[in-house]
């Protein structure tokens, strides 16, 4: 039973003893559980008229779902802050003082919200139970200190938030005014909270606890809380106020006992299970950007050309688990293993000798290069769903206050061994690599093989697909603009680093929906679930997305780093015409149809159809695209080649009063 139940037990004597002119506090408290015997998660407190009446436990529906809440009328002398502090116990919760005023001065407040820190969607306003419209709310406190609550005028929070306020440490350590508001979170609260007791010369009633552990409340002496007047007891009734604290004291021993057994088995985090969300558990930390999906998850293979094995996949790094590796930095040394035949320096791969006394590990998971890659699964906070894709789906999240990307698999394939393996894989070669033009690998985290997830950096600009998609609606001109070579120069980059690393590493998969971009639109590779390492064997054939995929890889005939330059030529030409590959392509029995995919791919296959590339374009940048796109694989520039050109095209370009892009 919390506090907020157990006012009316002692809200008559303290309305006697106060006195029938003492002003009065109205707390509406919203509960989850039918008997309201768990935390609330929100909670508002403004002032009472007479005709406030108490009620418990009642139930209210609100959007699609059924919440309770508990009406309290008590006297202000108790402060908003002892009423949170008690009712919110052990939880993280924010408190907003809300005034009319921009100076938040005391006699423009107008009331106080309370809501737990729960990350998600939760009732804000009730209408049936307030004079306020339906709202909900979204409050999440960082690590920090600082807030974000996102607003939803609406009993479901599956949209676009109305309105976001977030404040920084600063605004909510010093309680300064902002927008209209003062900000305290429990964190800061704890740490100024002072024991209470009953005063005889001031006549303050405030919780106690007859244990002697003094019930919390916030110090606000310099921040306004003097706002809710103190009723004056007269001294002659100091048996009544024996008799008060005894109720009261008694009532917070039952509380606290019992509030106590509640929290032992009661979890206030966020569900670990964020691939369990429904819609309207979806929030957001920020609007996300109309069109664009953040970090996208890797293609299936493609259907037309089923995935073969020519000679034998071969991967030392992400087949070979028992090559167990230890990680210092962002330098990757192998750790000793029987079932190791390669030792590794940085990306060098030296045959090495097997030791008997080195660690075997059985189970991927347990493999050193992925055990030192390892972040805790309770630090990770999941906020908004991305996208989903065949086997997995992307959130936005946090992890240590920095927003981040986590990807996890499908509920229906995390339960199957080789998709985790496959993640697993994917984990090794993302930590192997280190490059401003790649996607950072933050860590991999799990409480259960189940649960698994892929934390990297996130990107806020969105992938390059939906930029030129939003460039084709604007009808924006064709041709290579600065800000597009910029961002071909960046692609290149990365597959030279990828290219020289010793064995190189293959994307497999460079289309434009996986190259990233931030706020600058400085490009960033992503999604290496395909990439493989080059060794001199053929390697697995039919691998990558149909339409950029290179026509040796199409057959399953043996390819290598060539491969990825062939894609690279199929990005330039989107990048030029803001359009899919063969756009061109038209159905020989009906000009007004595109081409059918597979018969696209039967004529890139032969070397019939190639991309296209505008009147527009510059012409050193179209013959480095058509270069690419070479039927021969030995006719294509390299990596190193393909970013000398497009550095050269850029120096042209400031000869001639362009702006120098790094």
């Amino acid at each position: 039973m919390t506090l907020l139940q157990c006012w009316p037990l002692v809200a008559l004597p303290l309305w006697l003893l106060s006195g029938s002119c003492a002003a009065m506090l109205k707390a509406v408290a919203m509960f989850n559980d039918s008997e309201c015997l768990t935390a609330p998660f929100s909670m508002q407190v403004m002032d009472a008229t007479p005709t406030c009446s108490q009620q418990r436990c009642t139930s209210v529906v609100f959007g699609d779902a059924t919440y309770y809440f508990n009406t309290s009328c008590v006297g202000d002398s108790v402060s908003v802050h002892d009423l949170a502090a008690t009712a919110f116990a052990d939880t993280s919760y924010i408190v907003m003082e809300q005034f009319s005023g921009s100076n938040c001065s005391d006699d423009s407040y107008t009331q106080t919200h309370v809501l737990q820190a729960l990350n998600r969607c939760v009732p804000y306003a009730v209408s049936s139970i307030s004079e306020a419209a339906n709202a909900s709310a979204v409050a999440l406190t960082l690590e920090d200190g600082s807030v974000n609550i996102e607003f939803f005028n609406a009993a479901h929070c599956s949209k676009t938030p109305d309105s976001t306020v977030t404040t920084n440490v600063t605004q909510v350590a010093a309680h300064e005014c902002y927008l209209s508001s003062r900000f305290y979170v429990s964190d800061a609260v704890s740490s100024t909270r002072v024991s209470t007791s009953i005063s005889s010369s001031s006549g303050d009633l405030e919780p106690s606890s007859s244990s002697g552990t003094s019930v919390t409340s916030e110090s606000v002496a310099d921040d306004g809380d003097q706002r809710f007047s103190t009723a004056t007891l007269v001294g002659s009734l100091s048996v009544a106020f024996a008799l008060v604290l005894g109720v009261v004291a008694v009532v917070a021993w039952k509380w606290r006992s019992t509030k106590r057994k509640l929290l032992l088995a009661r979890s206030t985090e966020p569900n670990d299970s964020v691939a369990m969300l429904e819609p309207d558990d979806v929030v957001y930390l920020s609007k996300p950007v109309s069109g664009r999906t953040i970090l996208p998850l890797s293609s299936s293979t493609c259907s037309t050309f089923p995935e073969q094995t020519t000679t034998r996949s071969f991967n030392p790094v992400l087949s070979s688990f028992g090559s167990s590796y230890q990680r210092s930095g962002r330098t990757f040394v192998p750790a000793s293993s029987s079932s190791s035949s390669y030792h590794r320096s940085g990306r060098t791969f030296i045959p090495g000798s097997s030791s008997s006394s080195g660690t075997t590990t059985n189970h991927p998971w347990e493999d050193d290069f992925v055990v030192a890659a390892r972040i805790p699964r309770d630090k990770v906070v999941v906020v908004q769903l991305l996208s989903r894709g065949g086997f997995g789906v992307v959130y936005s999240g946090l992890y240590g206050g920095r927003r981040v990307a986590v990807k996890m698999l499908l509920p229906e394939t995390r339960r199957s061994i080789s998709h985790v393996v496959d993640l697993l894989a994917e984990v090794k070669m993302m930590a192997s690599m280190e490059h401003p033009h790649i996607v950072e690998f933050i860590g991999v985290a799990w409480d259960s093989l189940t649960n698994m997830c892929v934390v990297s950096e996130f990107m806020a600009g969105g992938d390059l697909k939906a930029l030129l998609s939003d460039y084709e609606e604007q009808e924006y001109p064709m041709g290579f603009s600065r800000e597009k070579l910029k961002i071909a120069l960046h692609i290149a980059h990365a597959l030279t680093y990828m290219h020289s690393l010793e064995p190189p590493i293959i994307h497999r998969d460079l289309k434009s929906k996986n190259v990233l971009l931030n706020e600058r639109l400085d490009a960033k590779l992503t999604d290496f679930g395909t990439s493989r390492e080059r060794v001199n064997e053929s390697m697995t054939g039919g691998v990558g997305t149909c339409l950029w995929m290179a026509p040796e890889v199409m057959i399953g005939d043996k390819y290598d780093d060539k491969a990825d330059m062939f894609s690279f030529g199929v990005v330039l030409s989107e990048l030029d015409t803001h359009a899919s590959p063969y756009w061109h392509a038209k159905d020989p029995n009906d000009s007004t149809r595109q081409m059918p995919e597979p018969a696209i791919l039967q004529m890139v296959a032969i070397g019939k159809l190639h991309v296209k590339f505008s009147k527009e374009a510059v012409k050193a940048v179209v013959e480095l695209g058509n270069s690419c796109v070479s039927l021969d694989p030995k006719a294509r520039p390299t990596a190193s080649e393909a970013l000398y050109k497009l550095h050269t095209i850029l120096a042209d370009d400031v000869e001639k009063g362009g702006v120098v892009v790094e």
